[in-house]
C-alpha cells in the first residue's frame, strides 16, 4: 500500500513528493545495498533495520486509505468507521505479533543457554567462555545479552593451548548468528572449531542441535 501511495504521489507532485521518494530510496537502499565497498555484501534483512521507513510508511498508508475511501464513493461517517476498524485491526496485530515473538524467544533454547552460561560464569569467576566470534567481550555482550560483569571471562575463537590453563570451561555457539554475520559483514567465525575444542576437552553437552551448541567443562 506504501508502494503504491508513494509512486501516485511522485508521478502528481503532490505536497508528500518528499515523503515518496525518501520511501523509495529507502527500499531500493536495502534491496540494492551493500555492506562493502570493496564486493557486493547485500544488507541483512532484519526487522530493526527498516524502523527508520516506520513513520513515512505510516503517511503514506494512511494516504493510500484517503485515496481509496475519496473515489470509492464511502460516506464520511462510514469513512470514520473503516479508518477505526482499520486502525484497531493493525494495533491488535501489531502487539499480537510482539507478545508472540518475545514468549518464544523466553522459551527459546538461545534464552535458556544465556541464563546458563551468566549462572555458571556468575559463580565461577575462574571458568572462561568460549565463543566462536571474533569480536571484543563488549561486542560479544551486546550482541548475546550476557551480563558486562563477565567480559573478562570471554575467550574469542581460542585455541587448547589457552585454554588447558583453566579447569572450567563454557562453550557456546549460536549457529544462526555466525551465519548471519558471514553473510552480511564477511566475518570468519569459528564454530566448528569451538565444537572441536569442546569435544578434545571432554567437555559435557548440555545443548546440541542445529540452531545452539552448548557444554561444559567443570573440574
Amino acid at each position: 500500500m506504501a508502494c503504491l501511495a508513494s509512486i501516485i504521489l511522485v508521478k502528481k507532485r503532490s505536497s508528500h513528493q518528499v515523503v515518496s521518494i525518501y520511501f523509495i530510496s529507502g527500499l531500493l537502499l536495502f534491496i540494492f545495498g551493500t555492506t562493502s565497498f570493496t564486493s557486493y555484501q547485500p544488507l541483512p534483512m532484519m526487522s530493526r533495520m527498516f524502523s527508520f521507513l516506520v513513520p513515512v510508511t505510516a503517511i503514506l498508508c494512511a494516504r493510500s486509505i484517503s485515496f481509496i475511501l475519496r473515489y470509492s464513493g464511502v460516506k464520511k461517517r462510514n469513512s470514520v468507521v473503516i479508518v477505526l476498524f482499520l486502525s484497531l485491526f493493525i494495533t491488535y496485530n501489531t502487539v499480537s505479533t510482539i507478545s508472540r515473538s518475545f514468549y518464544s524467544a523466553s522459551q527459546s533454547d538461545l534464552h535458556n543457554a544465556r541464563i546458563m552460561v551468566v549462572e555458571y560464569l556468575t559463580r565461577n569467576k575462574t571458568a572462561r567462555l568460549i565463543v566462536a566470534e571474533p569480536r571484543t567481550a563488549e561486542m560479544i555482550n551486546i550482541y548475546n545479552g550476557f551480563d558486562a560483569s563477565i567480559n573478562a571471562q570471554i575467550l574469542a575463537c581460542s585455541d587448547l593451548t589457552t585454554i588447558s590453563k583453566f579447569t572450567k570451561l563454557v562453550f557456546f555457539v549460536d549457529h544462526n548468528k555466525a551465519k548471519f554475520l558471514t553473510s552480511a559483514y564477511g566475518t570468519e567465525t569459528c564454530t566448528k572449531e569451538v565444537q572441536k575444542l569442546a569435544k578434545q576437552v571432554g567437555a559435557i553437552q548440555q545443548i546440541n542441535n542445529r540452531k545452539i551448541f552448548l557444554a561444559f567443562k567443570r573440574d
